[in-house]
């Protein structure tokens, strides 16, 4: 690796932090279901301060994972989604980047006082931001990139060695082939970090690893398959601690956790149906996106972008180019929209359980373009497709495709050795994580954090 030299892991002096972020890792599975398979985290809550963690609305792996690391709710970060709508017209909303990031990440305040980070697969990481350090970009990474690491001369040596980025499930799956796949980025992504801790100075490292999130979305109603990957994930922890020295502050987090999936809602569809978005003529013959679709926009009232969380928009004079809400009754028809989405009924008649929110009433503040409302829908059963020209409005899930979604918990482990009292703790925020970790580094808590931090 390039870079001065930091000898071995072990070292005397300022505490040193690792955090271990398993994207979609469910409080259910490592804590009860799989435990007896996963001796390493199993070891490892039995020292630690642990529970299950709520995260952020909406429970998306972008805004959850920047939250988690700057303790800055969505709204006060202007992220609401992995893609973001970036000026007030009808152009698909374009993928969220590290430029969104403001300059107060946990590894941000470290660089200001002269302290190196190791920051791996941390979304949104690309393209890479300037750090004191080492960093390796996320699953948000295109494919053709030619730099995505910091130093730049790492991403030649990572091309070399086939890194890959993110575990994309084909529409036809074979499971074992996954599993394999699976295995691969897990090991390659530790084994890069294990490398890095013991040739870069460091005083922060992060990992992020998406397998657990792909696997859950696919493979929710195979526990067995979903099992042997949390054991891969856990051999790899078990070499990872055992590297450390023991005095090294150590975080195991998800930004969300998983549930079984009961299909999907076509949201466009939904509002298509109830007179709020308009055709110039019919639907699409089948199913596609809404810049592909005739919407009469100088009619429409609103539209959805889908996912594990719905984002609605409303088309407001003045804001966009035909908004045909007027500002008078912009309160009004949002109302209405959140109402009639709050009682729609499921395939089986009764009432799914959805709910919408105004950003400004969950978030201290709200920057760049918020939707007008953020939606789940029945518990985050359901998730929302955003295409429009569906024949029904439900669809089924698919095993091995989409037969899981995220739930809004999942789980926070933190190993602080001479620090207690270890257990399980109720109220665990993803808000605070950030100011925790502050703590664990000896720096301080800034005012005004929603957050607050769990030792102290």
């Amino acid at each position: 690796m390039t870079g001065k030299k930091g000898g071995t892991v072990a070292r005397k002096g300022p505490v040193r932090l690792v955090v271990l972020g398993l994207d979609g890792a469910t409080p259910s599975l490592v804590f009860d279901r799989f435990r007896s398979a996963l001796p390493a985290l199993t070891a490892f809550a039995g020292a630690a301060i642990i529970g299950e963690l709520e995260s952020t609305i909406p429970a998306t792996t972008v805004p959850a994972w920047p939250a988690l690391f700057s303790g800055r709710e969505p709204g006060e970060l202007g992220i609401y989604g992995s893609r973001q709508r970036v000026a007030h017209n009808y152009a698909a909303p374009l993928p969220v980047t590290s430029r969104a990031l403001p300059p107060i990440m946990l590894w941000d305040v470290l660089g200001q006082l002269g302290e190196a980070s190791i920051i791996v697969g941390v979304p949104p990481g690309y393209p890479p931001r300037p750090l004191h350090g080492v960093a390796v970009s996320c699953t948000l990474t295109p494919p053709d990139a030619d730099v995505f690491t910091v130093p730049p001369e790492l991403s030649a040596k990572l091309r070399a060695d086939h890194y890959r980025f993110d575990l994309r499930l084909p529409p036809t799956p074979d499971p074992a082939g996954v599993l394999e796949q699976a295995a691969t980025l897990t090991r390659q992504r530790f084994a890069l970090l294990r490398d890095l801790l013991a040739t870069e100075p460091w005083r922060l490292a992060v990992l992020v690893d998406p397998t657990l999130d792909r696997l859950q979305h696919g493979f929710w109603t195979e526990p067995e398959l979903l099992q042997q990957h949390y054991t891969v994930v856990d051999d790899e922890i078990g070499r990872l601690l055992a590297q450390l020295d023991p005095s090294t502050v150590v975080a195991i987090v998800s930004d969300h956790g998983a549930r079984a999936s009961r299909g999907s809602f076509a949201i466009n569809d939904w509002l298509y149906r109830e007179g709020y978005l308009v055709l110039k003529g019919g639907l699409p013959a089948t199913p596609a996106s809404l810049e592909h679709s005739p919407v009469d926009w100088g009619r429409t009232v609103a539209w959805a972008e889908g996912g594990s969380a719905v984002r609605i928009t409303l088309n407001v004079q003045g804001r966009e180019p035909t908004g045909v809400v007027e500002p008078r009754r912009y309160e009004q028809v949002r109302n209405e929209i959140k109402r009639k989405l709050e009682l729609v009924s499921g395939p089986d008649g009764k009432t799914m359980g959805n709910r919408a929110y105004k950003p400004e009433e969950i978030f201290s503040a709200t920057r760049r373009i918020a939707p007008d409302l953020i939606g789940t829908l029945g518990g985050m059963a359901f998730r929302a497709a955003g295409n429009l020209g569906h024949q029904e409005l439900f669809s089924p899930a698919v095993p091995g495709a989409s037969s899981g979604n995220h739930t809004d918990r999942g789980l926070f482990l933190l190993r602080w050795p001479q620090h207690g009292p270890n257990g399980r703790r109720d109220g665990i925020r993803l808000l605070d994580v950030y100011p925790t970790l502050l703590m664990a580094l000896g720096l301080p808590v800034p005012d005004g954090l929603v957050g607050h931090a769990l030792v102290g």
